[in-house]
This record gives C-alpha cells, structure tokens and sequence, in this order.
C-alpha cells in the first residue's frame, strides 16, 4: 500500500522562513548563529504580459497606484488592475501625487487627472508640456518637471508659469524640497535650486573630487531621514550632499551603477533601484539583490525604475517585467537554505524545535539541521556510512529527560551520540511480531517509557531501559492496534 503522506508536498527548495516570537527573545534565549537575513521577492506581473514599471505612488487610502509604460493601474495584494485603459492606451507614465481626490499623473502626453469621484482620466484644463517626468506638490502649487523644462502650476487658477530658464539643461528628471522647504531640480546636466527671492533656479556647483563642476546627470533625489543629507543617483554614481557645509561625497560601493530610484528604508538604510537590480545601503556596507533564474523568489527583472518602502516595512520595486514587493519586517526572517547549508539540496520543514541548549532543530523531508550559537549549521542525513540517520523524512523530534535528541523518521527510531554525530536505530514491534514502528509519527516521553505513535501499525509503548545500546529491535511493553 502507497504510504500517503501528511504534508504539502511542494519541496521549498530555496527558502526557509523562520518566525521566532518576541516573547522567545525576551526570555533570554539565544540566538543561533544564522545568516543575515535577506529579502525575499513576490514577483507581480501586470496585465499578464511584460509591462514596465516606471512609478509607484502609495495614497492616502493605503491604495498603491503603479504608472506603466501602457497607463495606469491599481494594486489590490493580488492583482494589478488598469485604470481608463481607453483614456490611457499607450501613455506612458512617469510620476503620481495625490490632491484633493484627486491623481495628478504626469505622463509621455503631458498632465493627466484622475478623479477619485467618477473613476475617470481627463487632460489638465491647462495645457501643459508633453514629456513630463516628475511632479512635486507643495499646498497648492504643482511642479511640473519633463524633457522640455519646468513649469509652475497654480492649482487654484490653473495658471501655468514656466522656468527653465536658470536650469543646467533644460531636460528635468527629479526634482525635491527638502525638510528646510529648498526646492532641488535635477536634470540631465547637473542640479539647480530655488532661489525664492530671485524667483528663479540657480545651477549648483557639485564639487567632487577636485572638481568645481562634476557633471552629473540628477536622476534621482533623496532626504536621508537624518534631514541632513541628500542622496543624488545618476548615471554610473551615488552623490551625497551636505547642504549645510556645501560637502559633497561619491558613495564608492555604487560607482559605475547607473542609479534610477531612491527611497528611504529601515533606520539609516537607503534602498537604491538600478539596472543592476537593489541595493541597501547602510553604514555597514551595501548588499545587492539580483535577478537569478534558479532562485524563485529573486527579483524578476534586474532594471529597476522605481522603488519604494512603506510603512508596514515592505518594499515595493517597479522594473522592466512588472512589480516585486519583499518584507523587510525584522520580526520575520526569510533565511535561503542554501545559506545555511552552502549547498543547493532542499528540504522541506515539517518539525522546528529547541532543545534545553538553546539549539535549534529544523527537520523535513531530508534530513535535520542542527543550528546551535557557537558553530556552523550541522546537517544530519542518510548516507551508506555506519549509523548515520536512518530515514532522511523526519516526522517529529524530542529531547528526553536526560538531554538525549530523538528523531522519530521513516526508517525507525533514531538516537542521536553527540560525540561523534552518529545515531542508534530502533525498530519497535509488538511481542507477535505483527506491528512494528518503522515509519513513526510521533514521539513523547511518559516518565521511564516512550510512547511512539505509527503509521498503520498503531501505538507502542516501551520502556526506555530497551532502547540502549546497539539493540536494533526492541518488543513493546503495549501496542494499541
């Protein structure tokens, strides 16, 4: 008869994500020794085809709305949905904010408004440039930045001023007002500021290495949440600047990446989009996340044109096959096996336990894995060598009252010598013979006896002073059929 089994039977081969509870920490467990975490992608794909995410803009409804290279949509926690897919057939869209019910949306066809209202798209009253690449409101003002300068937009009266004169390049890509109210435009030559009494832009000399003027083409603009500091990413450099000494620094690790987006993440982290896939940034260094064909929850598309962290702690990238959100919660650790093991085998967790030692045991469909504070992961599997485990499905694992492991598997009862990570194997059976335990389910000690509970073969008690020694078969004191 097939054996059936008790668990899904989807090998997460990849990924192993452990949820250790707060309330374990504060009773002073310690913690074994793992790898840093890393973030794991949920890859979306919009309209079920290869559609380009250029913005992402969370509104004051908690609604993430994405601006694409075929318009505009809406993201539920399952499925993207289009958004006057006749009104915006073929616009591409670059930037969103939110006013009054209403999205402004800057698009390859000039200024676009959604009403919250009607669920409609219509042009701006006022005709505003085509080629537009960045908005920023400030009350009622609305900046307009694109391939053909900038202009003011006064959303009282709609009245539209321009003032491109004064900008390093008339092609403007990012624009920022800082936590002081400085408005910061960048574009395709270098960066300008606002000077509120000249009502005017004025070119900001970038002063890197030497030079008095670093050309820079400002895709990119971020305030770290220091309030001190502004990110500048570009093409092939990070720029970091100090408004108040005027200090400006490349970020080495990222030179040569051609930098598309910026956000803010965790505490001191900067998250940064580039076409070479994400990057944290903190003070410890920078890791990258990467598309990687093996790795199902790797980044989907390693262009990315925007990127995002909300509230909840979860990140939100735009690139060239969609969306992918990762959490970046730090009460979850998504931990890849690989990185525990530093091998490309999977296992499927079925069985997590801590044993009076402080020692985490995760056991599956092959094997167990020992993860303990001073040293390295230990795998524990089947082999021809002399007791080594003796099934690698593992159904369930006890400690016993003297600090012994016991690992209830497919292939017996198996103890573990922690002297030279071998194990001795039982086989229990009934006094006829006719019930044995060689696939075990479940394991609890009872005082001086073992209950062992069977697959077709039923419950077997036996008293410890049985299992000892290298005694393969062991008659039961009880068997329950």
């Amino acid at each position: 008869m097939k054996k059936p089994s008790a668990y899904p039977r989807r090998l997460l081969r990849y990924v192993l994500t452990i949820i250790i509870s707060i309330a374990a920490v504060h009773n002073g467990y310690s913690t074994p020794r793992l790898p840093e975490t890393e973030l794991s992608w949920k890859n979306i794909t919009v309209d079920g085809k290869k559609t380009a995410i250029f913005c992402l803009f969370m509104d004051s409804r908690g609604i993430m709305w994405l601006g694409s290279n075929s318009g505009l949509y809406f993201y539920d926690g399952v499925t993207a949905h289009p958004v006057g897919r006749d009104e915006l057939s073929g616009i591409q869209i670059y930037a969103i904010v939110e006013k009054d019910d209403c999205l402004y949306i800057g698009s390859n066809n000039g200024l676009l408004i959604y009403d919250y209202s009607t669920g409609t798209v219509s042009p701006s009253p006022m005709a505003t440039p085509k080629e537009i690449r960045t908005l920023l409101l400030t009350d009622d003002v609305l900046w307009i930045g694109g391939l053909n300068g900038i202009v003011r937009m006064n959303l009282r009266d709609n009245l539209l001023t321009d003032f491109s004169e004064g900008l390093p390049h008339r092609s403007v890509y990012s624009m920022l007002r800082d936590s002081r109210g400085i408005l910061y435009v960048g574009t395709y030559s270098g960066l300008a500021r606002w000077s509120a009494q000249e009502e005017s832009f004025k070119p900001l000399k970038i002063k890197v290495g030497g030079s008095e003027d670093y050309p820079l083409f400002a895709n990119c603009m971020l305030e770290a949440d220091d309030r001190e500091t502004i990110y500048v990413g570009g093409e092939g450099s990070l720029l970091k600047y100090t408004p108040t000494n005027d200090r400006w620094e490349k970020i080495i690790p990222l030179e040569t990446n051609n930098i598309k987006s910026l956000s803010n993440g965790d505490p001191d982290h900067i998250l940064i989009g580039t076409d070479d896939g994400v990057f944290d940034l903190d003070k410890n260094g920078v890791r990258q996340y990467r598309h990687d064909s093996r790795q199902e929850l790797s980044l989907a598309d390693n262009e990315i044109w925007c990127i995002y962290s909300d509230k909840q702690h979860n990140v939100w990238t735009g690139h060239e096959r969609g969306l992918s959100i990762a959490s970046n919660s730090s009460s979850i650790r998504t931990i890849k096996l690989s990185a525990l093991t530093h091998s490309g085998e999977g296992n499927e967790i079925h069985s997590i336990y801590r044993d009076s030692q402080n020692n985490l045991w995760l056991a599956g469909t092959n094997g167990v894995i020992k993860l303990s504070k001073d040293n390295a992961p230990y795998w524990y599997r089947h082999s021809d060598r002399p007791n080594s485990l003796s099934h690698n499905r593992i159904r369930a694992i006890h400690e016993d009252s003297e600090g012994n492991m016991w690992f209830a598997t497919d292939g017996g009862i198996n103890r573990l010598n922690p002297a030279d990570n071998k194990f001795d194997v039982f086989h229990v059976v009934d006094e006829d013979g006719k019930h044995n335990t060689n696939w075990v389910y479940a394991l609890i000690e009872d005082g001086d006896y073992f209950w062992a509970g069977s697959f077709l073969n039923g419950i077997h008690l036996v008293h410890k002073s049985k299992l000892k020694g290298n005694v393969c078969t062991v008659v039961s004191d009880l068997s329950l059929n």
